[in-house]
């Protein structure tokens, strides 16, 4: 069920007013009422996709009591691999069964065999990618004893299934979602003030800038030869827009909505185009994800300490690690790797750890040395979405060749002026509140005329482009 839908509008008052009416006071019914609507949530998409959920996270549930109760070390490992095995083993099932059976096959025929092998058509269950990581995330923290394993199946489930993050994340950590459903959630009304408007946000970025955005590149990617060098260069910023407001936007509705159940999830992008370096980039964009394969994938293996050459290592593992997450394509493989060869100058230089508070601090500008360092960092990025967004290797190929030829000099095939107009409209607007959560936080300084003229505005602006455009969002398909 899309959030920005009917549906899901009405789903969620229904939701809403349960959880607060009948749980006001008594946390476990507001998780019978959470849990209820995480499964009705998720049964829209599909009853099969259910039960794989399901299915998996009993099985996550009782590994983690098997983990606990063995103080044998290695027995507790053999259940640890259980559950890594167990949720490993259906996302490479449903997600790249298809993409690794042709490589087998060539495989084979290279050494002289012969398989009869078959290509599945394999449904992708809708947010495996995401809630496989956040399974994850508890059978390791209790192997690594940094929880202990709940002994409530509600609360459990609550945060193995909670809808808000189901679909497209953030992926949440138990460590933290777990001890806020253990106790009473009062309502605050701040925080839920707070979380409106941050959905109000994240659907203006998704509706009126993202799906706009789309109509512009999903031309040029679809007549690569047509067009000149400048306008897909053109077009690959106005991705970077699309992407960013797309998935971003999801995010912002997602924190939106746990803030309204009051439960405080990770704040999942912040305003990552303004960095001045890779590495900054990278704590700035899908926090969550990094942060899951910081702790889980890059410290395991040495993080950032001993040779350099085995940082260089452990930074190429993780970032061809989150390349084949996204998606089942060589595409993304390379757009990973290409993101570790982005990050050898920092980590030769030794600055690619150093903590980074927002740019221009406390300043209305950046100097010049930091406004190279932005778009430099932007356009890197940029060319990598390239890959992000080609639908084959030689696509990509195809792509940048045009772009790097003569015709990059060559006047553009303009988009319209007003995906212009709205994507200045949202560098400004981050800008000016980049030190904010969102950027609607910035409101309750102004009169309340002001304000609620403003809300109206962006609800009248978004319901003109509602009726035109209705694009699914971008990380549905991971």
């Amino acid at each position: 069920m899309n959030f920005i839908t009917i549906n899901f509008f009405l789903f969620f008052v229904a939701a809403y007013l349960s959880y607060w009416i009948l749980g006001k006071s008594n946390n476990k019914y507001q998780n019978l009422i959470l849990l209820i609507s995480n499964l009705v949530f998720y049964n829209f998409w599909s009853s099969s996709f259910l039960l794989i959920l399901l299915s998996t996270s009993l099985i996550d549930y009782f590994l983690a009591f098997g983990i606990k109760r063995n103080e044998n070390k290695k027995l507790a490992k053999v259940f640890l691999y259980g559950s890594v095995l167990v949720n490993i083993g259906a996302l490479i099932f449903f997600k790249y069964y298809n993409f690794f059976l042709p490589e087998f096959t060539a495989l084979t025929k290279a050494v002289g065999l012969s398989m009869n092998t078959q290509t599945l058509s394999i449904l992708l269950p809708v947010g495996i990618s995401f809630y496989t990581l956040q399974k994850l995330s508890y059978t390791i923290d209790v192997y690594k004893k940094r929880i202990e394993p709940t002994n409530n199946l509600i609360t459990y489930l609550c945060f193995a299934t909670f809808f808000p993050t189901i679909a497209s994340g953030p992926i949440e950590r138990a460590v933290n979602f777990i001890p806020q459903i253990n106790k009473l959630r009062k309502f605050d009304y701040s925080l839920s003030i707070d979380g409106a408007k941050q959905i109000l946000w994240g659907v203006f970025k998704k509706i009126v800038i993202a799906d706009t955005a789309a109509l512009y590149v999903n031309e040029v990617y679809s007549n690569i030869n047509a067009n000149t060098g400048s306008t897909l260069f053109l077009a690959a910023i106005i991705f970077s827009f699309q992407i960013y407001c797309d998935f971003s936007g999801y995010s912002d509705i997602s924190v939106g909505i746990s803030k309204l159940l009051g439960i405080r999830i990770t704040n999942n992008f912040s305003y990552p185009y303004f960095s001045r370096s890779i590495s900054e980039f990278w704590r700035r964009w899908h926090i969550s994800l990094l942060n899951w394969l910081r702790v889980y994938v890059f410290m395991p293996l040495g993080g950032g300490f001993g040779s350099k050459l085995k940082v260089i290592r452990n930074t190429f593992i993780v970032f061809i690690i989150s390349g084949i997450w996204h998606g089942s394509e060589w595409t993304f493989v390379s757009w990973g790797f290409l993101n570790a060869v982005y990050l050898l100058p920092e980590i030769l230089r030794n600055n690619h750890t150093r903590p980074t508070k927002y740019a221009a601090m406390n300043k209305y500008f950046p100097n010049l040395n930091e406004f190279v360092k932005i778009v430099s960092t932007f356009l890197l990025v940029t060319y990598g979405w390239i890959l992000f967004r080609s639908e084959s290797i030689q696509s990509a190929f195809l792509y940048t060749g045009k772009m790097f030829s003569l015709s990059l000099f060559k006047a553009p095939v303009l988009p319209s002026s007003l995906i212009v107009l709205l994507i200045v409209f949202l560098v400004v607007s981050e800008w000016i509140h980049r030190s904010k959560e969102h950027p609607l936080q910035f409101i309750k300084k102004h009169n309340i005329a002001f304000r609620y003229g403003y809300y109206y505005a962006l609800i009248i602006i978004i319901y003109t482009f509602m009726r035109n455009v209705n694009e699914q969002f971008l990380y549905f398909r991971f």
